[in-house]
């Protein structure tokens, strides 16, 4: 940036003109100036990096809760299984090693369940959609856990002298296809 400036020396009497050159400073790398113009860009580019990593974080945990899911489905079927079997087998030398099967597996399907329950209660977006929506809070079939251990282990359950029973059996099987109903339910509730 050059501009000519006329200046009058007095014994002279021709004006001289002398051209001052004003150079730019050099910019430092810590010159807030510079960086201005990329500030809108990073900016943009954080947001992004941050809202896809959120929506990864969403989708992973829908997969880990929707495999949670099925693992309490399959070992509720198990667990199912094993009690009508238990139930329905005549007085022989399995019946003490069929009853402590059934048993086993109506524990791993009241773990598998517990499990289920403390990871879709985590969150606090749960919480709060929990606050303004009408959905529940979390998979909890705990309860039913409770209701089919009761059912399937009354009384005469543990009876190795027992005649084998078809209607607590056909119990067992209605209140299990009621729990696999609500797992489901209670799943698209919360994800759907």
């Amino acid at each position: 940036m050059t501009q000519p400036v006329t200046i009058n020396i007095a014994p002279s009497t021709q004006p001289q003109t002398i051209a001052v050159q004003l150079e730019p400073r050099p910019t430092a790398w810590t010159d807030l100036a510079l960086y201005a113009p990329t500030l809108p860009g990073v900016v943009v580019a954080v947001l992004g990096l941050w809202v896809a990593h959120r929506f990864a974080q969403i989708r992973d945990r829908r997969k880990e809760v929707l495999e949670l899911k099925e693992l309490a489905k399959s070992s509720l079927v198990e667990a199912t299984e094993a009690c009508t079997a238990a139930w329905l087998d005549a007085a022989d030398d399995d019946r003490p090693a069929k009853l402590m099967a059934a048993k086993r597996k109506l524990q791993t399907f009241g773990i598998t369940a517990t499990d289920l329950k403390r990871k879709t209660k985590q969150g606090v977006a749960t919480h709060l959609r929990h606050l303004f929506f009408d959905c529940p809070l979390a998979i909890d079939i705990v309860n039913d856990v409770g209701r089919l251990r009761n059912l399937a282990t009354n009384d005469p359950f543990d009876d190795l002298e027992r005649e084998p029973d078809r209607d607590k059996a056909e119990d067992i099987s209605a209140l299990t296809t009621e729990i696999l109903a609500r797992i489901d339910l209670l799943f698209h509730q919360l994800y759907d």
